[in-house]
């Protein structure tokens, strides 16, 4: 019995301490807001290619597949 108490009484702070690990965030947006304002440029070329990829998935709807 006493093997057991101690046991159980011994896993309590590991339990604790899993508890406080907090999993890390996806930094995606952040950095790239980041970077976009120190380079403008990336920030023009990367909105031009979103454009570009929706005008191509638009008339790739439109198209017939032979």
């Amino acid at each position: 019995m006493k093997i057991k108490s101690l046991l159980i009484m011994s896993l309590f702070p590991i339990i604790g301490f899993a508890q406080e690990n907090r999993p890390h965030e996806c930094k995606a947006d952040e950095m790239m807001k980041k970077h976009f304002e120190l380079h403008p440029k990336a920030k023009a070329d990367y909105e031009n290619f979103e454009r570009y990829t929706k005008d191509f998935i638009k008339k790739g709807d439109q198209t017939e597949i032979r």
